[in-house]
């Protein structure tokens, strides 16, 4: 049963990648933007986020950030996003960030069903969604702003922490059971 939740996951993911619109609709990152980002002091007092399991995300030294790998296998964050916070599953083979719906609302961000189109394709056809631009994304000392986002208000049962945050963070890397952004 978890395989088949996963991997219907797993090829959107890869699909809006793969598939993202090319014209005048496409989301460029200007060349200033791709850089890694400025480190700014976290908001927590110790750099960690707490949501009731301390081992989640670990402060180790001020520009360097552990997660523990959960039980499932992957890697979750709690990101300060806009004026929120989002837990997202850490997905790097993942272009962009893509926000549930639930998601979505829970940050402003609105939506209507004449605004969905095709942007990416799946196992069980095309995704719908609306790609949106996130004001600021922080997890500890990293921040990143006008982060390119999809909102998939259907079919995606977790955010998606991808690329177009991930590549402003300077180095992610995984040792054993941890991921470590540095």
């Amino acid at each position: 049963m978890y395989a088949k939740h996963i991997m219907p996951l797993f090829l959107v993911v890869i699909a809006i990648g793969w598939f993202m619109p090319s014209g005048n609709d496409t989301l460029v990152i200007p060349a200033d933007e791709t850089r890694p980002v400025q480190m700014i002091p976290a908001t927590a007092s110790n750099g960690s986020f707490d949501n009731g399991k301390s081992n989640d995300i670990q402060q180790l030294l001020p520009d360097k950030i552990t997660l523990v790998r959960e039980n499932d296998g992957h890697f979750y964050a709690d990101v300060d996003v806009n004026f929120g916070k989002i837990r997202f599953l850490v997905d790097t083979g993942a272009s962009m960030v893509a926000l549930t719906g639930d998601d979505a609302r829970k940050l402003g961000l609105n939506w209507s069903a004449d605004e969905l189109r095709p942007i990416a394709r799946g196992a069980s056809g095309d995704v719908r969604g609306k790609l949106v631009t996130v004001d600021k994304m922080q997890i500890g000392n990293f921040q990143a702003n006008n982060v390119p986002a999809a909102i998939i208000p259907d079919g995606l049962d977790v955010s998606l922490l991808g690329q177009s945050f991930l590549a402003r963070v300077g180095s992610v890397n995984i040792q054993d059971d941890k991921m470590i952004f540095n």
